[in-house]
């Protein structure tokens, strides 16, 4: 063999052994892991797939003993606020402008959430494919709708901002397809899409918020992550619901793609891994407190002016840093300040590490405290002061002993110390700036599945008004990965969320069958089947009525043929319907769509018309009737022809 030859050789195999190493311009992130393992530059790899082991700096990314909790990518800049977003409740958000509204209602055969429907004005589909021209987000989780920014972005339930400055609040509002009714104090009042600047939605309860994510995303035994990127997009998914993608060159960070699906959405999208600035892993049990909307901000500010608390951020709205490193999550309050939180029977204990922010240097004097319930009486936890950006004070796992039944709060405090500071400290108020790091509830595992499992019914649209029970206390849905092309849709991959065929469930509802009623029409259909079909019992009154197999989805993804039961003989009465899905096989998925009382099989109007004329060829007596129906009489033929003249004004015939 030649030199020249060998020389190509040993090039060959240099190249197939680096083939899993870093790029040598392949950016730095920092990472915390769970075992508090921080680590300020290190790099990503072999995190370009699904089946990939992605490291960091040689370290296993998701080792089940100590796995990530957060990546920081600080060469990409923390986003601004977009101009047009809609802002989830849970701190999610989604970049584009809202166009218009569905009401859930639209096709006779499912019953859908209702969904906004917005034009996105961020890049979120892989390259070289199309760009989808909108996306459907379900209306139930807008917190904060923005089509045109104000300066002011604090949250005002229940308040409609115009474009032209004016603001009006409500007790109810009302999506239509171009705009928003109103319920106010004196009537109703409906404002189109083109004069609302930021509708802020009613406030919500931010536990049923969380508990209701965790059952949309099967997140209960699992992982939440959460990406963050330079464009303002914030979304969280459950590990189960995380794709890695890669285009070109796979040892490349900047080539890699994340698909997520999050509760608010109901298909995936695509983040593109190089607009990440920060991604963080929680597990269901350990709530970041900044997830969870506060009951009450109280700033008083002595000459500093007063900064504004922010989630997620210092107060000058940058990553939170305290003592040589930066955080997850938290919260940053200027002192004086004092935040409560609400808190669900189901939490045990708190903790969290406080400091003041790296933009402060050496200056700043404050002290935090911990509160439960009240801030007048005795903290769980006092720090001394915080003097300086480079120390942290860790307040230590805080055990919460909730009464059953009663109402809780969490009070946090950033005191600026004033009276008893020391003598060459900061006199000032100006720097005090508090971080709290990474604030943390824990909750009791058992009650925490147990109000993930009252959640369900809430994301099976079909079941909306019945009662719903159980057999077991698990949380009877899963999900399935679609990648099928529809007529209807196009293609849309996304994870279906549906009901377990391995679970009895039974639904429950009376209802008053009217004279116009003929059928109890469901739709349900099974796309997975183990063995045997699950079986629907249908009962009135405890009596049994129907029973049938539930029937294979269409292939093609067309809506279900409806299973219609004659419910004629029970008109003008009221009855009780019980409904059973018996339980199946283990891998069995049974998808509810709709439940209705309906007078046909199908959703077509039709309009009796009133004939203007009406003829007989052979003479016989024709007379048209008060009800629109046309009567013959008179000699009887075996062959006539009639003519029936018909006018009507309506379209679309």
């Amino acid at each position: 063999m030649t030199h020249a030859a060998r020389f190509a050789g040993y090039v060959l195999i240099a190249a197939l052994c680096c083939g899993t190493l870093a790029r040598a311009d392949a950016p730095y992130f920092a990472a915390l892991f769970a075992d508090g393992t921080y680590l300020a530059d290190g790099r990503l790899t072999e995190w370009h797939a699904d089946k990939a082991q992605p490291k960091f700096s040689g370290r296993p990314l998701f080792d089940p003993a100590r796995p990530i909790v957060f990546l920081r990518n600080p060469n990409v800049s923390v986003d601004v606020e977009p101009q047009a977003f809609v802002e989830m409740f849970g701190g999610d958000r989604f970049v584009g402008v809202v166009t218009g509204f569905t009401s859930g209602e639209e096709s006779f055969y499912r019953r859908e959430h209702a969904e906004m429907i917005a034009t996105p004005a961020i890049d979120i589909s892989l390259p070289e494919t199309p760009r989808p021209n909108e996306v459907r987000l379900v209306a139930r989780w807008a917190k904060r709708i923005v089509w045109q920014r104000r300066f002011n972005a604090r949250y005002t339930p229940s308040t409609l901002y115009y474009r032209d400055g004016r603001e009006i609040s409500f007790r109810r509002v009302r999506f239509s397809a171009r705009g928003v009714m109103l319920l106010v104090d004196t009537g109703s009042i409906e404002v189109s899409l083109g004069e609302i600047a930021e509708l802020h939605m009613p406030r919500v309860d931010p536990w049923e918020v969380y508990f209701e994510q965790l059952a949309s995303l099967l997140a209960v035994d699992g992982r939440l992550v959460r990406l963050e990127t330079d464009e303002g997009l914030r979304v969280t998914t459950s590990t189960a619901r995380f794709r890695s993608r890669h285009w070109g060159d796979a040892n490349d960070p900047n080539n890699w793609y994340r698909l997520v699906q999050p509760a608010w959405c109901g298909a995936s999208f695509v983040v593109s891994q190089r607009r990440v600035h920060t991604m963080r892993w929680t597990e269901a049990n350990q709530v970041p407190l900044s997830t969870i909307e506060p009951t009450a901000i109280e700033q008083k500010a002595l000459i500093g002016g007063g900064w504004t608390a922010r989630m997620d951020r210092s107060v000058r709205d940058a990553p939170l840093s305290t003592g040589g490193r930066e955080s997850a999550w938290g919260i940053g309050m200027h002192a004086e300040c004092r935040m409560t939180f609400p808190l669900h029977e189901s939490v045990i204990s708190f903790r969290s590490a406080v400091g003041l922010d790296k933009s402060i240097g050496r200056g700043g004097c404050a002290r935090a405290e911990v509160y439960l319930d009240s801030a007048g009486g005795r903290p769980l936890f006092r720090s001394g002061h915080l003097i300086g950006s480079q120390s942290r004070a860790e307040t230590g796992t805080l055990t919460l002993k909730l009464a059953t039944g009663k109402q809780h709060e969490l009070v946090l405090v950033a005191d600026a110390a004033h009276d008893d500071r020391p003598a060459d400290a900061d006199p000032f108020d100006v720097r005090d700036m508090v971080n709290w790091c990474e604030p943390t509830l824990e909750l009791d595992r058992a009650k925490l599945v147990a109000a993930v499992a009252a959640r369900v019914p809430a994301i099976v649209t079909a079941w909306d008004e019945w009662t719903v029970s159980i057999d077991g206390d698990a949380v009877p849905v899963a999900d399935r990965w679609d990648e099928r092309w529809s007529e209807s849709e196009g293609h849309r991959r996304r994870y279906v969320c549906e009901v377990s065929g391995s679970n009895e469930v039974t639904l429950t509802r009376s209802l008053r069958v009217q004279n116009e009623h003929r059928y109890l029409m469901l739709c349900v259909e099974q796309t997975g089947i183990e063995g045997k079909a699950n079986r629907i019992d249908v009962s009135v009154d405890g009596k049994p009525y129907a029973a049938f197999d539930v029937p294979a989805t269409a292939w093609n993804g067309d809506a279900p043929t409806p299973r219609l039961i004659p419910v004629e003989d029970l008109r003008g009465r009221d009855v009780t319907f019980q409904i059973t899905q018996a339980a199946g096989g283990e891998k069995n998925r049974v998808a509810w769509q709709r439940i209705a009382l309906v007078a046909e099989p199908t959703d077509v109007a039709w309009t009796v018309l009133a004939p203007r004329s009406v003829e007989s060829a052979e003479g016989a007596h024709l007379s048209v009737l008060p009800d629109g129906s046309v009567l013959a009489s008179g000699r009887g033929v075996d062959r006539d022809r009639y003519t029936i003249e018909l006018e009507t004004k309506l379209r679309g015939i």
